[in-house]
């Protein structure tokens, strides 16, 4: 009852197994804050690897760092997101093309791979642009890199919105997705990741939290 009103009642229910016990909803509850928390360094990989990757490759492609102010390079979804980056990176002068970039959202950029931007960006010179990018990736199409990062993108905003994801059967190959993804741009990096990444134990550990929580909440 105390978590219901902490919580919520709403939030806490779709948790609940069909059939499942007061126990089994605390227990995936709590087992999605620990699988959200550990997709974070993974995620945080994937999403700089990419941000940074685009920016040098458009940087030179462009012949300036403030890329994005070419004339006719952004959609307009895209000139709506550099504006509210703009107001972010201009409460902390100079403006600089580092703090602009890295106020852009990780939408922003996989939004740059989709199909609106394909004959803009990458189709000329016989996809230059994503061997530049993406200089891992041989044999592996634009479309399908695109659709990865829409994947990538969708799973991050539901962990980071703090919905439900325990329940994904897919998750480990989801979490394996998202390592080849890195591996795409920065093997180096996809590598050293792994140092700080305990998504597998996490993800076969639903029984773990359960002990714990029954230890902490005094349920015998």
């Amino acid at each position: 009852a105390e978590l219901y009103l902490a919580l919520s009642q709403d939030r806490l229910e779709a948790y609940r197994p069909v059939g499942g016990t007061d126990l089994d909803m605390l227990t995936n509850y709590f087992w999605n804050i620990d699988l959200v928390e550990a997709l974070v360094p993974s995620m945080h990989a994937v999403e700089l690897a990419l941000r940074n990757s685009l920016h040098n490759a458009l940087t030179v492609h462009y012949g300036t760092d403030m890329w994005f102010y070419q004339p006719g390079v952004l959609e307009s979804p895209g000139v709506i997101n550099l504006g509210r980056a703009l107001q972010e990176a201009a409460q902390k002068p100079p403006l600089r093309a580092g703090k602009i970039v890295a106020a852009l959202s990780f939408g922003f950029w996989v939004s740059l791979l989709g199909g609106k931007y394909e004959q803009r960006l990458w189709q000329p010179n016989s996809f230059a642009l994503q061997k530049t990018v993406f200089p891992h990736a041989s044999g592996v199409s634009q479309q399908a890199i695109a659709r990865r990062f829409d994947a990538i993108l969708k799973l991050r905003n539901r962990c980071f919105h703090h919905e439900g994801i325990w329940y994904r059967s897919t998750l480990p190959q989801e979490h394996n997705d998202i390592y080849e993804a890195i591996g795409w741009i920065s093997p180096t990096l996809q590598q050293a990741i792994l140092a700080v990444d305990d998504f597998p134990q996490v993800a076969l550990g639903r029984a773990h939290v359960e002990t714990n929580l029954k230890a902490h909440l005094g349920i015998p």
